[in-house]
């Protein structure tokens, strides 16, 4: 706080002075724009840049009238300087959207005021990434979804729930959300606002994927003391199929190619496929299959963590195809377009196999992580990370990762969601905690 009446005033105070003084009242003032004001030394951060599919929305607090003349916008790209791309000249505007942009190219803004005789404060530049594909968080905590921003920057939105929230699958490329909800009995769908669009009964729903080609949602009922069950349904809640079949149910995916849905069977040892007027083939394994993610029309991919192995399955016939022991505990793992595999492992890693289990290459210092989830169009890989109360992107090509800054950290940020195949994943440690 700095005193407004007398004396010598320094020569940066005149910019502050022109927007706060209205005279002369012996009061103590607090101004964002004074470069005496020990929080914002006068360049305070109003400015926020949130990513959106070739779009980036600007917002930033309204300043005091007093001596403004306009807001201005700039923008610069990779390597470019900044160049204006708005005035806006009412005292009251406080939002702008920028259109027309490429996804996955990173762009700055810089929002200056224009004051009374063409003086200018400019404020500190923000960046923005767009994307086409928003990812989905599963936070158990807050008891519902959040919608983050393509470029992990910032939150766009929260949705609650009437429960526990265990397990979510996207549909429709990544704009839609069905979630399980374990303790409320539903399958819950959600838009791409975040609003509820229906739900219907499903008992004990403990896991969920989604076929976003056949619009067909695969839900997996199962606790301790009660017969597993896999039921399909349509998006309207009616039901198509229904298997019982022993043992456990631990996590479920999806082949888009076939329709298929497979189920690791956890301590039962057994990889089960599941398809709509088809007999169940099961499949007895000697390992503890914990997750299970799906190569569409090329392999069916399972972790074990108990035995330290991943091991690739044929999806029509279940018979093994390859394997692999140098993955340390598989912790979490997801399939990706060209037929690879990434896995974040005990050992805090995320380790990268070919379509023959050979390891690509193998990133260190990841932290754990419960959940992996993969960004198509942007090449870039999600990681939930509970423990640590974030979620973290992972550019692939050039292993740069960006922490998700919130105003608030997550809590229990138990799954991530990006991949419009609808593959799932819970963490072993939820389903501990149920069990």
């Amino acid at each position: 706080m700095v005193k407004r009446c007398g004396g010598t005033r320094l020569a940066g105070m005149a910019v502050a002075a022109v927007l706060i003084l209205t005279g002369c009242d012996g009061r103590e003032h607090l101004n964002p724009l004074d470069p005496l004001n020990d929080e914002t030394g006068g360049r305070p951060d109003w400015l926020r840049a949130v990513a959106d599919d070739r779009a980036v929305d600007l917002s930033w607090e309204s300043a005091p009238p007093v001596g403004l003349v306009a807001y201005e916008l700039y923008r610069a790209g990779p390597g470019q300087s900044f160049f204006r791309i708005a005035r806006l000249e009412s005292p009251f505007s406080t939002s702008f959207r920028d259109t027309g942009l490429a996804n996955g190219v990173a762009v700055s803004y810089r929002l200056d005021l224009s004051l009374e005789g063409g003086r200018f404060v400019p404020l500190p530049a923000k960046t923005a990434t767009p994307g086409a594909v928003v990812p989905w968080v599963l936070e158990t905590a807050s008891f519902g979804l959040v919608k983050c921003t393509p470029d992990a920057r910032h939150v766009r939105l929260r949705s609650g729930s009437d429960g526990l929230l265990f397990d979510a699958a996207t549909v429709r490329s990544g704009s839609e959300v069905w979630a399980a909800d374990f303790y409320a009995g539903q399958a819950v769908h959600f838009d791409a606002q975040g609003d509820r669009l229906g739900d219907f009964s499903v008992e004990i729903p403990f896991r969920i994927a989604a076929d976003p080609v056949r619009s067909i949602i695969w839900v997996g009922s199962w606790m301790l003391g009660v017969t597993p069950a896999l039921i399909a349904f349509d998006e309207e809640g009616n039901r198509l199929a229904h298997y019982d079949f022993a043992g456990e149910l631990r996590d479920v995916a999806v082949d888009t190619t076939s329709g298929a849905c497979f189920v690791a069977g956890g301590t039962g040892r057994t990889l089960v496929r599941a398809a709509r007027g088809e007999t169940l083939v099961v499949h007895e394994t000697a390992d503890s299959l914990m997750m299970v993610a799906v190569d569409p029309g090329r392999r069916v991919w399972v972790g074990a963590p108990f035995s330290g192995r991943v091991i690739a399955f044929d999806p029509l016939t279940l018979t093994e195809l390859v394997a692999t022991d140098a993955v340390a505990s598989p912790q979490a793992m997801t399939a990706t377009p060209d037929g690879r595999l990434w896995v974040v492992d005990g050992a805090e890693r995320l380790v990268c196999l070919d379509a023959d289990a050979n390891v690509v290459c193998s990133l260190g210092g990841r932290g754990s992580a419960t959940s992996i989830g993969w960004d198509p169009e942007a090449e870039a890989i999600w990681l939930a990370q509970p423990g640590l109360n974030r979620v973290l992107r992972l550019l692939a090509a050039d292993e740069s990762v960006t922490v998700l800054p919130l105003f608030q950290p997550f809590h229990v940020a138990l799954g991530v969601r990006v991949n419009p195949a609808g593959r799932s994943s819970m963490p072993r440690e939820l389903a501990r905690a149920g069990h």
